[in-house]
């Protein structure tokens, strides 16, 4: 089964897109157009005008469109997180 019959066979209220970048227009446009809200992973797509036909559908749908950037493996967040909360780095939350 693909994403397309998950859209098409489900009640869904967001969908969180995590595929190649190459990949992320296409699919984010189709989730737009089924009515779901998007969590789309960074970076949003290939260049600026398919980050905007994204960003159009969303908002000419009413839906919400988030990039999500992770940054639990960025080495500065880490010792930012050391250092002001020592207990939740060592305990890995």
């Amino acid at each position: 089964a693909d994403y397309k019959e998950m859209l098409d066979s489900s009640n869904i209220d967001a969908v969180c897109v995590a595929a190649p970048t190459r990949l992320h227009e296409e699919i984010a446009l189709d989730v737009l157009d089924a009515g779901c809200n998007l969590l789309l992973g960074k970076p949003v797509a290939m260049d600026v005008a398919a980050a905007r036909r994204i960003i159009d559908k969303s908002r000419s749908r009413n839906l919400k469109m988030m990039a999500g950037h992770i940054e639990r493996y960025n080495q500065a967040v880490r010792e930012l997180r050391r250092k002001s909360c020592p207990d939740a780095a060592m305990s890995g939350s």
